[in-house]
């Protein structure tokens, strides 16, 4: 892969850029996690569609560690506070005009650009922290801060140790 100086405006163009990533097979944290849903890139309407639901209940759950795994290699660890169908509608926003207007986040369009360019099936792997609850002058609730964000710093920072960097669509890491 060739160096970038904005690696977020210079998107992957083929699977074979992910050649040196990690496989998910021999990942030493997947049992972790659970099969949640395939994205299919679809180029004609630049959009990544939800082609396969496995737990339809975890799409509807808010706050998750997800990997994105293409022909069997890990392209991202992300999370998301919001539910997993959200967050794909936010990739969807990575479309060439509204990065050329500048209106989307530069991570987005590299996301969904990249998996554009490999046109090729996305299976989507989740991670649900425990979310701490708090009880307080008689109502209880849940702690704001998310505990998928300081899960994903987790992953990564195993991920970081036990492979010698992150995966490469973790742009912001």
């Amino acid at each position: 892969m060739a160096s970038r100086a904005n690696k977020n405006e210079d998107p992957l163009r083929s699977f074979s850029e992910l050649r040196g990533e990690q496989e998910w097979q021999t990942y030493d944290q997947r049992m972790l996690f659970a099969h949640i849903c395939t994205l299919q890139p679809n180029p004609q309407l630049e959009r990544l569609d939800v082609a396969t639901v496995h737990d339809d209940e975890s799409m509807r759950k808010p706050g998750m560690v997800y990997a994105l795994v293409v022909n069997g290699k890990i392209f991202k660890i992300g999370h998301t506070i919001t539910p997993f169908r959200k967050r794909v509608n936010s990739y969807n926003t990575g479309k060439g005009k509204y990065r050329s207007r500048g209106t989307n986040s530069g991570a987005n369009y590299f996301i969904l650009q990249s998996l554009l360019h490999f046109d090729s099936a996305v299976e989507v792997y989740g991670f649900y922290p425990a979310h701490k609850k708090w009880k307080m002058l008689g109502e209880t609730g849940f702690e704001a801060f998310p505990s998928s964000k300081t899960a994903e710093k987790i992953f990564l920072k195993r991920f970081k140790k036990s492979y010698g960097r992150l995966p490469i669509g973790c742009t912001q890491g």
